[in-house]
């Protein structure tokens, strides 16, 4: 006897029975109506156009949250002058002086980034031998670069794939503004770098150009030697940076919060 024929032979209720058969019924033609379904490597959708507009036009602007916490900006600078000198005598010799000392707070630990830290926390708890990622030094780089009145923000870059892969595809990083060169200079805190292109300081979207264009060959990195003094790093050293950043390079955007309201003070980037 069947399966079917030895359920349909319970002593059921006259209302349930029918009901049972009707289900079977149905999973019965299903199943022999069903093509089977194989497995097929999945397709790669790329946008290489969009009519797609910001809705925002907080996009366009640079709040500073400077003026906005005033006392912790105070302290925060506080605690760093207690232990860092930075030169003034020009843009880039502050920033490269300030440099120096940050990047060597932590040692880099890529995991997930801590909430609700402030960048005060986030060095004292690297004074403990804390670790963390270069989210945390883009930041707290970038909120020293404000308590000591200099203009920073931060770029977030994804390789264009990063739906498809895994750790190693993003990466975050500074850019400070130089009044004297008129422009965005890019800074990694991670590595301690700055990037020349036929001796200019360069922004993001110049090393972007430049790797877009290959013209890798002309970006120069630089950090400080020890003795106050910007030098070139070994060519290994260089090209593992740039192999670093081609993973990552794709996409890239600029930090902001909220949009310009009340006493913000706003700067337009491009």
């Amino acid at each position: 006897m069947s399966l079917f024929a030895k359920l349909t032979t319970f002593k059921m209720p006259y209302v349930i029975q029918p009901l049972l058969k009707a289900i079977l019924f149905f999973c019965v033609f299903t199943y022999v109506q069903t093509p089977p379904v194989y497995s097929r490597p999945l397709k790669k959708i790329i946008v290489d156009s969009s009519n797609n507009h910001h809705l925002d036009v907080a996009f366009f602007y640079l709040p500073l949250p400077i003026f906005q916490k005033k006392k912790e900006t105070q302290i925060l600078s506080e605690f760093v002058l207690e232990r860092l000198k930075p030169r003034t005598s020009s843009d880039i010799e502050a920033f490269a002086d300030i440099l120096d000392w940050f990047h060597s707070r932590w040692k880099h630990d890529g995991s997930i980034s801590p909430s609700g830290m402030s960048s005060l926390d986030v060095l004292q708890s690297a004074e403990q031998g804390r670790s963390f990622s270069c989210i945390e030094y883009a930041k707290v780089y970038t909120d020293i670069l404000h308590s000591l009145g200099y203009i920073c923000r931060i770029i977030g870059v994804t390789h264009a794939d990063i739906a498809y892969g895994g750790m190693g595809v993003s990466h975050t990083l500074c850019e400070a503004w130089s009044d004297e060169l008129n422009k965005w200079v890019m800074i990694d805190p991670q590595f301690g770098y700055i990037l020349k292109k036929k001796g200019e300081y360069i922004n993001y979207h110049e090393l972007f150009q430049s790797l877009t264009n290959k013209q890798v060959s002309a970006i120069d990195i630089i950090m400080m030697d020890g003795m106050k003094k910007l030098v070139r790093i070994d060519d290994k050293s260089e090209q593992t940076y740039i192999d670093f950043i081609k993973k990552v390079y794709g996409i890239y955007d600029v930090r902001h919060e909220g949009k310009c309201k009340g006493s913000n003070v706003c700067f337009a980037f491009w």
